[in-house]
């Protein structure tokens, strides 16, 4: 990748990840009393915290050796989370995004196949209902649902 792409892929990744640290700011942390008190006894380590550069996550993990070629890029992240809390989002939001309109176009196509010149007056919850049982027949998971019913019974 030639240095410029580099370059403006780290300035989009710093700027995403500022938007990113201020929604991350704003979430209620679980050990966020723990930490003050924590900080109140360490006034040193409260310091240093605050001195701390925000893109500092994202210098560690550029030094780091990173599952780069992983299949299961997502599972890393995921296992990643407490040391990279913030980029852990972004990958999960970025690479949570299917690579391929395929199964969106699918959807449309099967609304399509359903809506036809004479059915144009279902309603769209009809529709919905409608494209939803017949992925559970043709999954068969309608079968199972009502195995599962009989055996309540």
């Amino acid at each position: 990748m030639p240095i410029q792409s580099k370059d403006e892929a780290l300035k989009h990744l710093k700027e995403v990840y500022a938007e990113y640290a201020i929604n991350f700011s704003q979430e209620p942390q679980v050990s966020e009393t723990v930490l003050t008190t924590l900080k109140q006894l360490h006034p040193f380590e409260e310091r240093m915290s605050k001195q701390k550069n925000k893109t500092n996550e994202i210098l560690e993990y550029l030094q780091t050796d990173s599952p780069h070629y992983s299949i299961f890029i997502l599972e890393w992240w995921k296992s990643q989370k407490n040391r990279f809390p913030i980029l852990s989002k972004i990958a999960r939001d970025y690479l949570g995004i299917p690579a391929t309109s395929a199964p969106s176009e699918r959807v449309f196509s099967k609304a399509g196949n359903l809506i036809t010149n004479k059915c144009t007056s279902l309603l769209c919850y009809s529709v919905e209902a409608n494209m939803c049982l017949q992925s559970w027949l043709n999954n068969g998971i309608y079968e199972n649902m009502h195995a599962w019913y009989d055996n309540l019974q």
